[in-house]
């Protein structure tokens, strides 16, 4: 069963069963503390049991710490653990993100937006660095990247008035994906019903995102080029 990688920003722990909270507090404990074995079992469960990618999920926070999140992934964690390269390799091709960015560290290191090739560096695990170096394979430039992150920033925030700790999906995690499609799911009361969030794909330079439940049309389909978020019918995907 293959499910694609999955944008971990709703981050607060709440409209979740005790079960769902306790497996996600299970993987982050796992992944802290290098039980891989663990951390492979719990990608298992959350692909079976919930439809989901956890290859970059982040611990859960309680709105009045949401602040605090650190946004550090398995693979985050992978890094700084020196785990095994057949842990690493593992993670990667569940769909662990290798331009994904830390948060915070807190004084661990000098900078707090590390990625796992860089807490490697820091480490001094130099043989780590080639495996978590990224491979990109779209390589749009940063400046229309960014474009169209602000336009889907834009919509989402546009869309969720009155949603706050939302960690809103940076783009360029799409480039080093072979398919550079995402998932970011929100938790709404309408959720246990019906999946709702925002499927978004790269076509070239452009940015196709499908709305989930997330207006009265569902799903409704917008194309963000550099310029305008529009509309459309039905996507039509020219780097498939």
């Amino acid at each position: 069963m293959d499910v694609i990688p999955m944008w971990p920003g709703d981050i607060i722990r709440i409209r979740l069963s005790e079960v769902y909270l306790q497996q996600r507090d299970m993987m982050s404990n796992a992944a802290k503390y290098g039980k891989w074995d663990e951390v492979m079992e719990l990608l298992e469960v959350a692909r079976y049991a919930y439809g989901e990618n956890w290859a970059n999920v982040v611990r859960l926070k309680h709105p009045q710490v949401a602040d605090k999140v650190s946004f550090w992934t398995p693979l985050h964690q992978a890094a700084y653990l020196c785990a095994p390269i057949n842990v690493i390799r593992y993670l990667i091709a569940n769909g662990s993100l290798r331009t994904l960015r830390t948060r915070n560290s807190d004084t661990i290191f000098k900078h707090r937006d590390l990625t796992a090739a860089e807490i490697a560096r820091e480490n001094g695990y130099l043989h780590l660095i080639d495996i978590l170096a990224p491979v990109i394979y779209y390589p749009v430039p940063h400046s229309t990247l960014a474009r169209l992150q602000a336009l889907f920033h834009e919509m989402i925030r546009a869309d969720s008035r009155g949603v706050s700790n939302l960690v809103l999906p940076e783009l360029v995690t799409l480039t080093e994906l072979r398919i550079p499609e995402m998932w970011f799911p929100l938790k709404h009361k309408s959720a246990k019903e019906h999946a709702v969030g925002y499927r978004y794909r790269l076509d070239n330079r452009e940015l196709v995102v499908v709305k989930l439940c997330i207006e009265k049309k569902s799903p409704s389909v917008y194309r963000i080029s550099e310029g305008v978020a529009a509309p459309i019918q039905r996507p039509i995907i020219s780097n498939e």
